[in-house]
């Protein structure tokens, strides 16, 4: 009767080698795949958008920004419901805006634009600027297509306008 504890103890040492090195090939394999997962996760645009007091705490300032070290293309932004403020009504032409979309976004870029006055704000002039708005960012960086942010903006009517952000997951394809 053969000795098969001894067989395989023997097999285990003829090959102990190439099981090893098998695998820390396969380690390797997978820290590259985590280190090239980070890397490209640190090097891409980040676009987001914001409701935001200026230095003289007087105006609402519509805030869209890349703070990412990279360019982002074709980025939109929707509002649902429409982003409404007391100033779009002060002129016919000027609507609820339920989208944004700019061709590019340089890093570090920063634009801003009049949303309403803080006294509007507070006043309840209108009522629907109050209600809680989802915001939606999607972009291109490298032929690939980010669905970023989606959060709620809720202004409020305290001593100054504070946004609520409430994050909901997301996925990248």
């Amino acid at each position: 009767m053969p000795d098969w504890f001894g067989i395989i103890i023997g097999i285990i040492e003829r090959h102990l080698g190439v099981l090893i090195s098998f695998g820390a090939v396969i380690i390797a394999l997978m820290s590259l795949r985590q280190t090239r997962k980070t890397f490209d996760e640190h090097n891409r645009p980040y676009v987001y958008f914001n409701l935001e007091e200026d230095e003289t705490h007087r105006k609402i300032l519509m805030v869209v920004s890349n703070t990412g070290i990279r360019s982002a293309k074709n980025v939109c932004i929707k509002f649902s419901p429409p982003l409404e403020s007391p100033l779009f009504h002060s002129d016919e032409r000027n609507k609820p805006i339920s989208e944004l979309v700019f061709g590019y976004l340089s890093p570090g870029q920063r634009m801003s634009g009049l949303f309403s006055h803080i006294h509007a704000m507070k006043s309840g002039e209108n009522e629907k600027i109050r209600n809680p708005v989802d915001v939606s960012i999607s972009y291109e960086y490298n032929g690939k297509k980010y669905p970023d942010d989606h959060y709620t903006i809720v202004p409020t009517d305290s001593t100054s306008v504070h946004l609520k952000l409430k994050p909901i997951p997301w996925t990248v394809r």
